[in-house]
């Protein structure tokens, strides 16, 4: 990543904060990979919208993961609101992960 950020490739970077921030998890690490999933969001939001609306999709559900589900349902609508107008397959994706926990 500091490579990333000598050449200010901030794309790069966003992907490798996503690579990190998906295998953390299997390490049981989700606080690191919340972290990681927030730094994504920083870096797409407002340049990206598919960044945008994945990276807070993943932060969301982390959170959730953690316990953390008081503005869970805040995010999950904005990832709504910004994945249907950019991919109907990802929107399709993002609603069936949030059935899943609403159903938990």
């Amino acid at each position: 990543m500091e490579s990333s950020k000598l050449i200010n490739d901030q794309e790069d970077e966003g992907i490798l904060h996503l690579i990190i921030g998906e295998i953390l998890p299997r390490k049981g690490e989700y606080k690191q990979s919340l972290k990681h999933f927030s730094e994504v969001y920083n870096i797409f939001k407002g340049r990206d919208k598919k960044g945008d609306g994945i990276s807070l999709l993943l932060t969301g559900v982390t959170s959730f993961i953690l316990g953390r589900e008081s503005g869970i349902y805040e995010i999950l609508n904005k990832v709504m609101k910004i994945l249907c107008e950019v991919s109907d397959k990802a929107l399709r994706i993002a609603y069936s992960i949030i059935e899943a926990i609403e159903a938990l």
